[in-house]
């Protein structure tokens, strides 16, 4: 972006490398990110949330950047081009809107984020955290739908008006270059020779909008590859209607009930390190894998005496975790686990019957999200001696307990039926 006036600060005879690399670091990014954007929007799955956070980065990064050439502007100001009437005009209207355009298309974006639904933090690069613009997180959700759809608007017809002025900025410096050979070009350019330099910018126009288009497309792939659907074999009967309605739920882990007289000669356990929760769904195609980090149990259990046993386990829905932040922060949120209001998932269980040699099923009920059903495990169980290792394996319709709600609701991107796999290590007390 060649500037064809300037103010302030002395004017230089030619462009300064502080001006000329500012230049060319706008320019790829903004190859980059167009590419990304068109990316984004066919990318699927896990590519989807890879690309999106880095589509995010590189609009703020060109965002600062462009704040940064506009100081330098005022600092160092510009060579002059020796273009006057309606050349001039054009030119100056051709930059102030580049300049413009390059702030108010990050900031859109930024808006676009900041009153989504879906609330998602921003981590640049995925390591430094970008706030959301203050004020619409308390917003009325109506007023915030309508901030949304303003920023998207105006963030889809800047990218056509972008594509206008990088036309007739290329059209100018052409002009400039090979009609009236005024040498405008090279003064952007770190070399006189304009022939080898243009072939090196137009291959690394057309490498940075190809790694744009392609991003992403080889993250989704090992996930597609390591997961293996639910055994077919292990399902979960039609669940009735909640049993309760959604309340408030603790956010504390409530505490194991203590053992009563009755439970006595029933051993208890105690739950070890290298037990797992995992859970395996889908996003439009791609597999998701996810695990909760947190959860506890009062178990009282035996195989002998399955009458006098029970099993009580608290999930704590806030330590979920998928291999994405963006990901795992929208699981938190209200349209899934709701963990500001309803932290802990509970399962209780005192019923169970004897399937085959060391093959049981528990059933009982899933307190989730303030919902209260039916929820039955199969599970297989050994102990030797004071230790025991449990595996079970079903499967839950996440729309009974309201889990993606709203635009997640539909099962065409993310199925119904989630599967829930357990692996316990315990002690006995």
């Amino acid at each position: 972006m060649t500037d064809v006036s300037g103010s302030g600060g002395p004017e230089q005879a030619s462009y300064t490398r502080v001006a000329v690399a500012l230049h060319w670091a706008i320019a790829a990014l903004l190859v980059f990110e167009v590419a990304l954007g068109l990316n984004m929007e066919e990318a699927r799955g896990t590519a989807k949330f890879v690309v999106f956070q880095l589509h995010k980065s590189v609009g703020i990064t060109i965002f600062l950047l462009v704040l940064l050439r506009i100081v330098w502007r005022f600092h160092r100001r510009p060579p002059l081009l020796n273009v006057t009437g309606w050349e001039r005009a054009l030119a100056l209207t051709v930059h102030g809107a580049f300049y413009v355009l390059l702030l108010a298309l990050p900031l859109s974006g930024w808006l676009i984020v900041s009153t989504s639904k879906i609330a998602m933090p921003t981590l640049l690069y995925g390591t430094v955290p970008w706030p959301h613009l203050p004020g619409f997180a308390s917003m009325a959700e109506g007023a915030r739908d309508a901030w949304l759809e303003a920023g998207e608007f105006v963030h889809f017809n800047l990218v056509n008006l972008l594509y206008l002025l990088v036309a007739l900025h290329l059209a100018g410096a052409l002009k400039h270059h090979l009609i009236d050979r005024d040498g405008g070009l090279t003064r952007m350019v770190p070399s006189a020779h304009i022939g080898a330099w243009g072939g090196l910018i137009a291959a690394v126009a057309v490498a940075t909008a190809a790694l744009g288009l392609s991003w992403g497309a080889e993250t989704a792939k090992p996930a597609t590859a390591q997961v293996q659907p639910p055994p077919a074999s292990v399902g979960l009967p039609a669940v009735p209607s909640p049993i309760s309605e959604r309340t408030p739920e603790s956010s504390a882990t409530p505490a194991p009930k203590e053992t009563t007289e009755a439970d006595q000669e029933v051993p208890s356990w105690v739950i070890q390190p290298g037990s797992s929760l995992r859970f395996r769904t889908s996003y439009s195609g791609e597999a998701i894998v996810g695990s909760f980090a947190t959860f506890s149990g009062d178990i009282v259990f035996d195989p002998d005496r399955l009458d006098k046993s029970r099993v009580v386990i608290t999930v704590d829905l806030g330590s979920a975790a998928s291999g994405d932040g963006q990901r795992d922060e929208t699981l938190k949120g209200g349209d899934f686990f709701a963990v500001a209001t309803n932290r802990n998932a509970v399962y209780r269980a005192e019923r169970f019957r004897k399937t085959g040699t060391d093959r049981y099923v528990a059933q009982g009920t899933l307190r989730l999200k303030g919902v209260t059903a039916p929820f039955s495990l199969p599970f297989t169980l050994h102990i030797d001696g004071d230790t025991a290792t449990m595996q079970g394996s079903a499967t839950i319709d996440r729309l009974t307990w309201m889990i993606g709600e709203g635009e997640f609701s539909p099962t065409a991107d993310i199925p119904a039926t989630v599967a829930v796999e357990v692996a316990v290590k315990a002690r006995k007390r």
